[in-house]
This record gives C-alpha cells, sequence and structure tokens, in this order.
C-alpha cells in the first residue's frame, strides 16, 4: 500500500501533541509501525512522554520542598 510522503516535523509535531495529549501510542499514530513513519512517530512520542514525566516529577519535587 503506498502512502503520502509526509515530513518528518509533521509526522514529530503529531507525536509530541498526541503525547502531550495523554493518548496512547495505538490511538495517536495514524503511520503503519512497519514504516519509517511509524516507526519514527514511535519514537518521537515515547521520548517526548518520558520527557513530560521528567519534567512532572521535578516540578512535585520542587513543590514538596
Amino acid at each position: 500500500m503506498n502512502f503520502p510522503i509526509v515530513s518528518l516535523d509533521k509526522i514529530e509535531r503529531e507525536a509530541k501533541k498526541a503525547a502531550e495529549a495523554g493518548h496512547s501510542l495505538n490511538f495517536a499514530c495514524s503511520y503503519p509501525f512497519d514504516e519509517r513513519s511509524g516507526q519514527h512517530f514511535k519514537k518521537v512520542f515515547n521520548d517526548h512522554r518520558a520527557a513530560l514525566l521528567v519534567r512532572r516529577l521535578q516540578q512535585q519535587s520542587e513543590g514538596a520542598q
């Protein structure tokens, strides 16, 4: 199946927005996971979600001091 070419910037924006919204990866990703676009989305999504968690934990620990 052929899909249109999508820029990495667009994939990254979508992945970050989905991570910030708290969506699951399966719900958020509209790209096939066996293609580079889906793999890139997954990496950016997971990395951004982890960064958001770290930031949230840092803010909580700063607030507890």
